[in-house]
């Protein structure tokens, strides 16, 4: 049976962020577009593994900085999207 997959689209606070982090222990998350801001909150840290469309966050100047983090690229984001269904959008 596919997973879900979480998707993070918006900035959030970092409070959410943390919450999100003890929510989804051992679930797929993504951070698209400007949600890829929150990587550059400490609380990022807290997510055992995050996965992060690498075009998006290379547009907004960001760069891989942590282990935890899966940067993918286009090919690889369809590919997580087939594997996992639904996806469960997070934030606006």
């Amino acid at each position: 049976m596919p997973k879900p997959l979480y998707t993070v689209k918006s900035v959030l606070s970092s409070t959410r962020v943390s919450e999100l982090a003890q929510q989804l222990k051992n679930k797929a998350i993504l951070f698209t577009e400007d949600g890829c801001y929150n990587l550059l909150k400490s609380e990022i840290q807290q997510f055992e593994q995050c996965h992060v469309l690498a075009d998006d966050a290379s547009a907004r100047g960001l760069s891989c900085t942590q282990p935890s983090q899966i940067w993918l690229s286009k090919q690889e984001w369809v590919e997580l999207t087939i594997k996992h269904q639904p996806i469960i959008q997070i934030g606006n």
